[in-house]
């Protein structure tokens, strides 16, 4: 708590002085009363004021706590004064990080006795990030204007900015790697009529998959294992490395590779798989067993900065030894050629593998001769992931995500061939 007085309040002190010493000089006793009331004054006044804002109390309520980058969120402030008597004029200010904007500042002429205020406003999420509102700055003054108390209320309210999400039509590619569940039924038998175990029989077996042969084998009614459930999954590879994108803030090409990654996210999510994620560097979301997968990995992406990690190959090399059944989605600039090398290697472990491949060279504005070499190097390297069993796409700077994100995901044998626009 911050306790001042104002000029004004130093003015009745001069005044007191000044009355001080007219009464030694003159010798009028009313003189040194007025002087003790110019100065009692103020001090009443502070005391009045301390003890007017330590009564007060305050509450926040942000919604919603989680968003993405352009979307609103709304805030209410409560404050309350429980005491019997009416405060004063209240200067208040919820301070907030500048990618939120500026604090957010209030005049509330006074809440009467045992009375609430509510103060509503909102705000623009401009850039991701873990941000803090508050806490609240209140200043009460006393009706004189001689004294001030500022107070801080109402504690932080933390929210978290997703990166831009763009929405992405359902992946339509068939076998393993579709999913419009959060769970599927694999078969388990081989072919014909055999199949792949039975069990014995437990009460509440439904009797039509009693297999009679092993039954009369065994001597006990056995039951066909015919099926087991099954999560679709998808590790999520994204390359953050500093030197691996260009532009700069928040429309620079690692912006957009962060966003593809959480749209990506989002949508497989939302069909059902159980997602991972693995940067360059090493660092892993693996949100097993949470019920919204895809918004840890949205938390995560909120708040990564570029590293400085100088290959793909050690990423790749981490895919390969980690690599399980499942789909693998990697959002990368383009990789060299020892990098894509790497990367074809690791396509092995997965039931699938897709590439988009972010053209950081379209954030540089490059001459004509120029765009056509790195349209010649960007072609070369996704003909060697594609003939390693990657199917790949290329994301340009102005181009909507959901066209390579339809040329990934297409039907097998139905994938359009992949074009370059800048």
């Amino acid at each position: 708590m911050l306790k001042a007085f104002t000029p004004r309040a130093a003015g009745f002190a001069a005044a007191a002085v000044a009355l001080y010493l007219a009464g030694r000089l003159t010798g009028v006793p009313e003189l040194y009363m007025l002087a003790v009331a110019a100065l009692a004054l103020p001090l009443g006044a502070l005391a009045v004021v301390t003890w007017g804002n330590s009564r007060l109390t305050s509450s926040r309520a942000v919604r919603p706590v989680r968003t993405s980058v352009g979307n609103r969120i709304s805030v209410t402030v409560r404050l309350d004064n429980p005491t019997r008597l009416e405060t004063g004029v209240l200067l208040l200010e919820d301070r907030l990080p500048y990618q939120l904007g500026p604090g957010a500042r209030f005049v509330v002429p006074g809440v009467p006795g045992g009375d609430r205020e509510l103060l509503n406003y909102e705000l623009r999420a401009a850039a991701r990030g873990r941000y803090s509102i508050g806490p609240l700055a209140v200043r009460l003054a006393d009706p004189f204007g001689l004294a001030q108390v500022t107070s801080e209320l109402a504690g932080a309210s933390d929210v978290i900015v997703h990166p831009r999400v763009e929405p992405l039509s359902a992946p339509g590619l068939g076998g393993e790697l579709a999913s419009s569940a959060a769970t599927k039924v694999r078969y388990l038998f081989s072919q014909g009529d055999e199949f792949y175990t039975t069990r014995e029989y437990r009460d509440g077996d439904d009797l039509r998959k009693v297999h009679w042969r092993s039954s009369a084998k065994r001597g006990q009614l056995m039951i066909r294992q015919e099926e087991r459930p099954w999560q679709a999954r998808a590790v999520i590879a994204i390359d953050l490395r500093l030197a691996a994108h260009r532009g700069q803030g928040g429309r620079a090409s690692f912006e957009r590779a962060v966003s593809a990654a959480a749209s990506i996210a989002l949508r497989l999510g939302r069909s059902g798989y159980e997602l991972a994620l693995v940067a360059d560097d090493g660092q892993q979301v693996r949100p097993a067993g949470m019920a919204d997968q895809a918004t840890a990995v949205l938390d995560f992406l909120a708040s990564v900065e570029p590293t400085s990690t100088p290959s793909l190959v050690p990423m790749a090399n981490r895919l390969a030894r980690t690599a399980g059944e499942g789909l693998l989605v990697a959002v990368l600039g383009v990789p060299s050629s020892d990098e894509a090398a790497a990367l074809a290697r690791c396509r092995l472990g997965f039931g699938g593998a897709l590439g988009l491949l972010v053209r950081t060279d379209s954030w540089l504005g490059l001459a004509a001769r120029e765009v056509a070499a790195a349209d010649a190097q960007a072609a070369g390297i996704a003909t060697l992931l594609d003939r390693a069993g990657w199917r790949t796409a290329m994301l340009s700077r102005t181009q909507p995500l959901d066209d390579p994100w339809r040329r990934l995901t297409a039907p097998l044998g139905r994938a359009t061939l992949t074009t370059h626009r800048r």
